[in-house]
């Protein structure tokens, strides 16, 4: 009850708002919102879809901004009704300390064990407890993070930002920030942004060399971002594919070489899956630079591919992974470098590997390069032959294209052909369940 007052004095704040940045009178106000003049304010804390869309078009928000205004889990008045004390700077600090000794070990255990929905509830437990713009801007990256393992990628962009507000926070922090911000931006296909902070971390990095591993592991990583981002804006950019191959080699080898230094000198194989990543994407972005026999090297990492996934130690974590970006990979190359039957033979079979261990991971981003790469595959088969082909699709899939369209926008478009054009087929096991 206490939940639906809280939102429900929301929407009235709201409603406040928008009457009082337009200008209006209660009876213009009233028209806007399609109600009667003695009901603009709804009674119900749960307003119909139609009420919450013409709300937003009076205030000119985005409709998720009203839903998010509305739903949040923080009540302001928490803030407002804190005890007003002043409490020394070491104090504070203090307290900050023994919140994150208490919620980070949380956070980490869970994080390690892929349980993204547990270590988001650690990370925003910090988040309330932290008092301080540091300990609330770290809390903000464990958020980010926790969100980005759930496939929740523009949330994650905007609690990175959140922390990014916050002044006196640490180089290390801002530069955890910043990385986890540039591969949500990456995840969803927003380039520009992805490689702008990616910038500003590696220019950091230039000038302040990394004196601890953490540190090292963060340059790593924004430079296999900056890599990834540049081979995609390879295919984006193709007047200057040639530049955006050759930086996203130099990117990856770098990420490559620091990963394998780390493995060795922390005695962490997980780590050399991350290698693993970096070498399909350079191999990727050497076949496109005519450096690499293009067929050569699609079936040797078709055959890498198959080999580890039926090694009797079967991969896990970040070599599991590696092994799904290499399907992407290959797929790439397939379509651009290979014709007829054995490029769908190959893209399928890549395809086929990939999704296995994306549904294994539940993994949003490949999920959705692999339904990117099927429509692709889909539409040059029709292209090539003049018939209607089907588009045939498992039925388990459905879910999973609904769930990519839901938290990458750049892939609405495609994942509404593919929900309006395929054909969904359940397999035997399906229906049996």
């Amino acid at each position: 009850m206490v939940e639906a007052d809280v939102r429900r004095r929301r929407l009235h704040n709201l409603v406040d708002l928008a009457r009082t940045t337009r200008k209006w009178t209660r009876a213009q106000l009233a028209q806007a919102l399609g109600r009667d003049p003695t009901k603009v304010y709804p009674e119900s804390a749960n307003p119909k879809a139609d009420y919450l869309i013409s709300l937003a078009k009076a205030l000119e928000w985005p409709v998720g901004d009203v839903i998010e205004a509305v739903w949040s889990e923080d009540d302001p008045r928490t803030q407002l009704m804190a005890p007003n004390e002043t409490i020394s700077p070491e104090d504070l600090l203090a307290q900050d300390r023994g919140a994150a000794a208490t919620h980070w070990p949380q956070w980490n255990r869970h994080h390690i064990a892929g349980e993204h929905r547990d270590a988001l509830e650690s990370a925003r437990s910090l988040f309330k407890a932290a008092q301080s713009d540091e300990y609330l801007a770290y809390a903000s990256h464990l958020e980010a993070a926790a969100l980005e393992g759930m496939g929740q990628y523009a949330k994650s962009a905007k609690v990175a930002q959140r922390g990014l507000d916050h002044t006196s926070v640490s180089p290390r922090t801002r530069n955890a920030l910043r990385a986890g911000l540039a591969n949500a931006w990456y995840s969803m296909w927003e380039l520009a942004p992805a490689l702008g902070e990616c910038e500003v971390v590696i220019a950091y990095y230039d000038k302040n060399p990394p004196e601890k591993s953490v540190d090292w592991k963060r340059r790593a990583f924004v430079r296999y971002v900056r890599g990834n981002v540049r081979r995609r804006l390879a295919v984006v950019e193709p007047d200057m594919a040639q530049e955006h191959y050759t930086r996203a080699i130099e990117d990856l080898n770098f990420a490559s070489n620091v990963y394998q230094n780390m493995a060795n000198e922390l005695e962490d194989g997980s780590l050399l899956g991350i290698v693993n990543t970096c070498l399909g994407g350079v191999l990727e972005a050497q076949v496109e630079l005519g450096q690499r026999d293009a067929s050569t090297t699609i079936h040797e990492m078709l055959e890498s591919t198959v080999a580890a996934l039926s090694a009797d130690e079967a991969p896990q974590g970040d070599w599991l992974e590696s092994w799904g970006w290499w399907c992407i990979f290959g797929s790439n190359m397939a379509l651009r470098r290979l014709e007829g039957v054995e490029a769908q033979q190959i893209v399928k079979r890549y395809l086929d590997l990939g999704l296995e261990i994306a549904e294994r991971l539940d993994h949003w981003a490949m999920r959705e390069r692999i339904f990117t790469l099927q429509l692709a595959l889909h539409r040059t088969l029709v292209g090539t032959t003049g018939l209607e082909i089907p588009f045939v699709l498992p039925g388990s899939q459905r879910r999973s294209v609904f769930g990519a369209i839901g938290r990458i926008p750049r892939f609405r478009d495609k994942g509404w052909q593919i929900l309006g054009t395929a054909q969904f087929v359940e397999t035997a096991e399906e229906v049996a369940r």
